[in-house]
């Protein structure tokens, strides 16, 4: 936490994007907890965007330009992907989002969608859903 801490006050973003806060994986849970912890009292957008749980976005990108890029580097994660076609997930999903927030007129393309709120308030919600992180 201290570490972090450090980093993002040295660093001084603008924006943060991590896994949504209610993403279903403890590991993405672990990692907001750690950005509440560090980072609550401090100024820069977060975007948490889904993985394994959807979200209710408030925000989205349209990312129909470089989906098969995105596609390209998700097949690295090999050992994802011997768990599920992450690779088609990632295009359905994008292609789903891209249904509900239209970018092209067809409702074609693909989307990714977020959660975007100011640090201190996504930070709130964090502890309020996931808890804090034992210093």
């Amino acid at each position: 936490v201290a570490e972090l801490r450090q980093i993002i006050r040295e660093f001084s973003p603008d924006l943060v994007v991590l896994r949504w806060l209610m993403d279903n994986h403890p590991h993405h849970r672990r990692a907001n907890a750690i950005l509440a912890d560090a980072a609550g009292d401090l100024d820069f957008m977060v975007l948490g965007y889904e993985i394994w749980t959807m979200l209710t976005p408030n925000a989205y990108l349209d990312i129909s330009e470089i989906l098969e890029r995105k596609l390209q580097v998700v097949s690295l994660y090999e050992s994802q992907l011997r768990m599920m076609d992450y690779v088609a997930y990632a295009r359905g999903l994008a292609q789903v989002r891209a249904f509900h927030y239209p970018v092209k007129r067809n409702r074609g393309g693909a989307v990714e969608a977020y959660v975007a709120l100011p640090a201190r308030d996504y930070c709130d919600l964090v502890k309020a859903a996931c808890g804090t992180v034992e210093r």
